[in-house]
């Protein structure tokens, strides 16, 4: 799944992540369309993302759940984490964390098998360090990282590869999905 946020540009982040996910995944990108400031709508109800995934017909076995999340995405992803009626098996901030810090924080410290990555600038800069201080904190020693620094790609592969991991973005907002959106994918897929 991808929660894209308020008055996004799906193709931007579509052009980078609809390959990879349909290349690594049974089957591909789902973004459903939010409302005005990103408004989950049904899908802030109890079951509400299982409930869509069936009416698009996806929904078959036990599905696994990928999640990214850019900007105002945060919105949907929480309460799908919540009470969406599916396992969420990772989860991927691009930008995102404006709030739903205690969600992410459950989804992070409750399964041994999950994986979250959050991918921060300046505007989600102090909720995002808050965060990683609190995973560093509750999760065995290092299951958590925080990356502030530019990293080669080999690099960014290896801060993925951890349980958390809380990574300085370098490009501006609205480029986080295109930019690392696959990078993050592919970590989740191995």
């Amino acid at each position: 799944m991808y929660f894209h946020g308020h008055d996004a540009k799906i193709e931007t982040a579509g052009r980078t992540l609809v390959p990879l996910w349909a290349r690594s995944y049974e089957w591909t990108i789902v973004a459903p369309q939010l409302g005005p400031l990103s408004e989950p709508g049904d899908l802030s109800k109890s079951g509400g993302l299982k409930t869509m995934l069936a009416e698009l017909g996806l929904l078959s076995g036990s599905p696994v759940v990928d999640t990214l999340a850019h900007s105002g995405g945060f919105k949907a992803l929480a309460p799908a984490i919540n009470s969406g009626g599916l396992p969420i098996s990772n989860v991927g901030l691009l930008d995102a964390l404006y709030g739903e810090g205690d969600t992410f924080f459950r989804f992070s410290t409750a399964a041994p098998s999950r994986h979250f990555a959050n991918i921060f600038g300046p505007s989600t800069s102090d909720q995002s360090l808050a965060l990683a201080k609190r995973l560093a904190a509750a999760l065995p020693p290092g299951e958590a990282v925080l990356a502030l620094d530019e990293m080669p790609l080999k690099d960014w592969r290896a801060a993925l590869s951890h349980k958390a991991a809380t990574i300085r973005s370098r490009v501006a907002h609205q480029n986080v999905p295109a930019a690392y959106g696959g990078i993050v994918l592919e970590a989740f897929v191995r």
